[in-house]
């Protein structure tokens, strides 16, 4: 159960900047399509919540998005350089960060 109502509709991340704060209270769903390389700190979150970040491809340039603070994860992403592609990574947050549930390969 939710400790707060928290909406589900996704929540667009700005593709266009270097540092990105993801503030957890507003979504259980996040998007981001990288436009440069980019690293993502969470804020704003409760132990026992989960959230997914969803990761799009522009396939022009390949970008990595690191997790920076608030996050336990198994390293960075890279984009890759394929068309109209995505990724899905899953987090539980508990006492003071979000940990890696799980991460897709590129999804078609």
């Amino acid at each position: 159960m939710l400790q707060e109502s928290i909406g589900s509709d996704p929540i667009a991340l700005n593709g266009l900047a270097s540092s990105i704060s993801l503030d957890a209270r507003l979504s259980q769903v996040f998007e981001i399509t990288p436009a440069v390389n980019s690293t993502i700190n969470l804020t704003n979150f409760y132990p026992g919540q989960p959230f997914d970040l969803i990761i799009k491809t522009d396939g022009s340039t390949p970008f990595i998005v690191t997790f920076g603070s608030g996050f336990v994860t198994t390293g960075t992403l890279n984009t890759g350089t394929s068309t109209d592609k995505a990724f899905t990574v899953s987090f539980r947050c508990l006492d003071t960060d979000a940990y890696e549930r799980s991460r897709t390969t590129v999804l078609s």
